[in-house]
């Protein structure tokens, strides 16, 4: 296969709704203070299962190939080509692996909450050839 396909980190989607269930909990109680928690939890609660849904009709991806990267934002495909590509580096994030890629004319472009193993890591630099 000549892709690496990243897929949305998990941990993300996972911590995501159990805070949503938390403030959702929390706005049962009849204090003033903590009403605009419920707000907050249908929010964020939405917005999980949007991910979601736009994942797994992938509106919402990262593949990379000898091409270059292209990454897609719902309604837009968006492309890095490969000759504009000067390094891709892996650095650690809160919740996961964060893609970097620094780009021709000082400009680089992140991709947060994307899962990436070692393996894919380094199929990812043999494809681009740096």
């Amino acid at each position: 296969m000549h892709t690496v396909d990243l897929s949305f980190n998990k941990l993300v989607l996972f911590i995501s709704c159990l805070a949503s269930l938390f403030f959702l909990f929390l706005s049962n109680f009849e204090l003033a203070l903590l009403q605009p928690l419920r707000f907050l939890g249908f929010a964020c609660l939405f917005l999980t299962g949007l991910v979601l849904y736009l994942e797994q009709s992938n509106k919402l991806f990262v593949h990379i190939d000898k091409a270059g990267i292209s990454y897609g934002l719902i309604f837009q495909t968006k492309y890095i080509h490969q000759e504009s590509i000067q390094a891709v580096t892996k650095k650690p994030g809160i919740f996961g692996s964060v893609l970097q890629v620094s780009i021709t004319g000082d400009k680089v472009k992140r991709f947060y909450c994307w899962q990436l193993r070692d393996d894919e890591f380094a199929k990812s630099e043999r494809l681009l050839s740096l």
